[in-house]
């Protein structure tokens, strides 16, 4: 979605912004008159701060993630794109919206507006670049900074393909295949590696759309450099492996239940209570009737929720295994957030 505003008060709004925040009309959206009612009250204070310091000249982000509000009041997360362009012989400021939640696509309506909003398709921070058969019909200045290029004329003496990594270049190539065949044959969303002017790689994330061009059918392309989240996830995938090779290699046990019962546990632990499998231990609702009746008491007394009470309690009990046999174990417990919840370890 598209949103022009001069000073914080909005001047123009496209069909898709006005889909996205639940308005019947783009003049609905107009008339709400200012754009921090757009966004959600948490959200006052940092954009109100944005729009001061771009005002003043300061250096303030393009690009960010906020919360933004529709008209039946409820949030939406939207990743927003913020840059400054002329209207009537001023300079105004003009904000992409990203649909986040849903991923909504925007190309869809870059295409049908291309006519009415061209000069914001060539200011927009946001690469778009349009081809037929992976030769560049159009490209704009945003994409061609991102491959390291001068001006968009620079890129189009080349291929498309030469921007893209060769391990890809098969993926693509058959997702061009399928959408002329049908549209929604082919991924309309995804990620590739593209090769900068230099020759080093970055992650796009490709969002398409089809549309006539010079009277013929043409790709829309609009990408946006993941590189950093991408590297990200990859390093939170690596992170949480290793984390979970320690704990299910460790030599202690370790179980983290709630009231409905076992959540996770490791093989050490099945064992201490006498188990064959952690698969069997996760079939118990309750762990105390393991602890031997004289500890009990102690292990049944009542944590206090954080935040009020941030706990860890260490005791030495026995555990009366399946197997039959009784364990002295030092057992460690706590609070922890475990799955968006709040469970004991």
């Amino acid at each position: 979605g598209v949103v022009l505003h001069d000073m914080g008060r909005i001047l123009i709004v496209n069909n898709a912004a006005a889909q996205m925040l639940g308005y019947d009309t783009p003049q609905d959206l107009i008339n709400v008159g200012e754009v921090l009612k757009l966004c959600d009250d948490m959200e006052h204070e940092r954009v109100s701060t944005y729009m001061k310091r771009r005002l003043d000249g300061k250096p303030v982000p393009s690009t960010y993630e906020m919360r933004v509000r529709r008209k039946d009041g409820r949030s939406l997360w939207a990743e927003v794109h913020v840059s400054t362009v002329p209207w009537k012989n001023k300079p105004v400021t003009q904000v992409i919206v990203i649909d986040i939640d849903e991923r909504k696509r925007i190309e869809d309506e870059l295409a049908r507006s291309n006519s009415r909003y061209s000069s914001l398709v060539a200011e927009t921070p946001l690469g778009i670049f349009v081809h037929r058969d992976f030769e560049y019909l159009y490209v704009n200045a945003a994409y061609a900074a991102m491959l390291g290029f001068r001006s968009p004329s620079d890129v189009m003496v080349h291929s498309v393909l030469d921007h893209i990594a060769p391990k890809d270049h098969g993926r693509l190539v058959r997702f061009a295949e399928m959408r002329k065949t049908g549209f929604d044959n082919a991924e309309r969303t995804y990620e590739f590696s593209a090769i900068r002017m230099d020759g080093s790689q970055m992650v796009m994330e490709n969002h398409v759309s089809m549309t006539d061009w010079d009277g013929e059918p043409a790709t829309i392309c609009a990408v946006i450099d993941v590189t950093d989240r991408d590297r990200f996830r990859r390093d939170m995938e690596t992170t949480s492996r290793n984390f979970r090779n320690i704990v299910e290699n460790s030599f202690q046990g370790i179980v983290i239940h709630d009231q409905t019962g076992v959540l996770f546990c490791n093989a050490p632990a099945a064992s201490i209570f006498g188990l064959k499998s952690i698969e069997e231990m996760k079939s118990y609702a309750k762990l105390t009737p393991f602890v031997h009746p004289a500890d009990q008491s102690r292990v049944n007394a009542p944590f206090l929720p954080p935040p009020e009470a941030e706990q860890r309690r260490q005791h030495r009990l026995r555990i009366n295994g399946a197997d039959g046999r009784s364990r002295w174990v030092q057992s460690a417990s706590g609070w922890l957030h475990w799955e968006g919840g709040i469970a004991v370890q």
